[in-house]
């Protein structure tokens, strides 16, 4: 039995918790055999990327992830996940500062405006540090990135550490 997942789409809850469930049967079956998860993703809920990564390095499982397409934003976060990390020569990656949308229907007093901003900047702290550990990056290198928002080849993903190799 092959022990594939895919991750094709947005990092949104349905998605991350039947590819949570469906790797940790695998894990379960053989703790010790690798799983390879492939992503094809224009990003999505942060919260939900940073609980994957967390899930996986607290289970420690030998999980390679492909990034195939595009990978972008929380979706890179789900990749750094991976203890191999590969990708097409063809694979196009984003990373950009941390954004919320809302309803249209939502509003806010300026209080929680504050918090909401205090929220955002404690998240993107925490997207950060996972990406400082996994790349090798310093902290700076990465808000440059953050800040530059242009998008990455497979082989400017390799230079900055996303991704150990091309396939």
């Amino acid at each position: 039995m092959e022990r594939e997942v895919f991750l094709v789409g947005r990092v949104e809850e349905g998605a991350m918790k039947d590819i949570g469930q469906k790797i940790l049967g695998f894990y379960n079956d053989n703790p010790s055999k690798e799983i390879t998860l492939y992503i094809t993703s224009d990003g999505g809920n942060p919260n939900l990327a940073i609980a994957f990564y967390d899930f996986i390095k607290i289970k420690n499982v030998f999980l390679v992830t492909v990034a195939l397409g595009e990978c972008n934003s929380s979706a890179l976060t789900v990749l750094l996940a991976g203890h191999r990390r590969e990708c097409t020569k063809n694979t196009l990656f984003l990373e950009h500062q941390l954004t919320r949308s809302y309803d249209k229907g939502a509003s806010f007093n300026p209080l929680e405006m504050m918090a909401l901003a205090e929220n955002m900047k404690k998240l993107a702290e925490s997207l950060r540090r996972i990406m400082v550990k996994e790349t090798g990056q310093s902290i700076e290198a990465v808000k440059d990135q953050e800040n530059k928002e242009l998008i990455m080849t497979a082989e400017e993903a390799k230079e900055f550490g996303l991704i150990h190799e091309i396939i």
